[in-house]
């Protein structure tokens, strides 16, 4: 049990939640009225992606489908992330549109799955995103760059603000941080061009959702979810028909914000979950890990074990030592509603 799933410390954490959350519209208050300078790139583009909870909601399998969008309609794209959880400071080139220029470590995670997954598009990492605003302007000259994790990083201009949300969460995005899992109050979503609701195939109450976003913001809502892509053999990097597992016991592991989406996207290919360990969020692996890894099968008599992209990416100092029955799942986003509504929005970057 987290601390946030705790009644008596949410209670306990409440009247910290009331001055953070009094601090946070205070700070928009400031930026709004300009007494936070908002600062702006010369002749660049910039769309960012962000949430206004913590924890998972897809925002890497989202930054890479609107890169690729923006790509078919011929923009020159970058991105930009701060790199949570590197080993590095400062600004890291992870790409430049042409190779990989550094390792997951140094990267972080999520920068380098983006770069793994974009070939050709520039990523960089850098907590001012000003800064690196301003690098990748003069240093790759693109036509948009996409901001991953920076709906509260308002230092820097975006021309547009994209908010995901997890419909399998949204229940709990009752407080600010630290008794709830809101990173501000959901009155900031005022601020947003587009609502992107992730997960929305694995929830019941979608509509009753959608109404309660109307009430916070009049944008458009996207209505999306995390589709099953391929399964790929970590050792080998071949891909294997889903069919080829279905009704096959399996174990899980994985270190996600949402790792109970991760087993219910597994169970819905028809695979047979027996086991699922869980690390935290962005966890870094250890080879004691490995280890524990290894013994899944063993323990549960499973025939596989499954992870995420991301997950694997962390692995591959250990790449040599993984089981052999291991694979990961590549996840792509899917638009179920309103994909026009994204695509108009894309396209008025051109003529604004």
């Amino acid at each position: 049990m987290t601390i946030l799933e705790s009644k008596f410390a949410r209670v306990m954490l409440f009247p910290l939640s009331l001055l953070y959350g009094a601090a946070m519209s205070l700070r928009n208050v400031f930026y709004d009225t300009g007494l936070f300078k908002i600062h702006h790139l010369k002749r660049t583009k910039v769309i960012s992606i962000g949430n206004i909870s913590v924890g998972g909601t897809g925002k890497t399998p989202f930054a890479i489908f609107l890169a690729r969008q923006l790509k078919s309609k011929d923009f020159k794209v970058a991105i930009l992330s701060r790199g949570y959880k590197r080993k590095s400071s400062g600004t890291i080139i992870v790409s430049d549109g042409k190779r990989l220029l550094t390792d997951s470590e140094a990267a972080g995670d999520e920068p380098y799955l983006i770069a793994r997954s974009l070939p050709d598009v520039p990523v960089v990492c850098e907590s001012d995103r000003y800064q690196g605003g301003r690098l990748i302007e003069e240093k790759f000259a693109p036509d948009v760059i996409v901001l991953d994790d920076a709906f509260q990083h308002r230092r820097l201009h975006r021309d547009v603000d994209i908010v995901l949300i997890d419909a399998t969460r949204f229940d709990q995005c009752k407080w600010v941080l630290p008794s709830g899992y809101l990173r501000e109050p959901l009155s900031g979503l005022k601020r947003t061009d587009l609502i992107c609701l992730s997960r929305a195939d694995q929830v019941k109450n979608l509509g009753k959702i959608v109404r309660k976003l109307e009430n916070f913001s009049s944008c458009p809502i996207v209505i999306t979810a995390h589709k099953p892509a391929r399964l790929i053999h970590a050792a080998s990097g071949d891909d294997i028909p889903f069919e080829s597992l279905k009704k096959n016991p399996v174990s899980l592991f994985s270190g996600i914000g949402n790792p109970d989406s991760f087993r219910k996207t597994i169970q819905a290919l028809d695979f047979t979950v027996v086991d699922h360990l869980i690390f935290s969020d962005h966890h870094q692996f250890s080879l004691q890990d490995v280890n524990k890894i290894k013994t899944l099968t063993t323990k549960s008599r499973a025939n596989a074990i499954i992870t995420t992209e991301k997950d694997i990416v962390r692995l591959l100092p250990f790449s040599k030592k993984l089981p052999e029955n291991l694979y990961y799942l590549l996840i792509e986003f899917d638009i179920l509603q309103g994909e026009e509504k994204l695509l108009t929005l894309l396209d008025d970057l051109r003529y604004e």
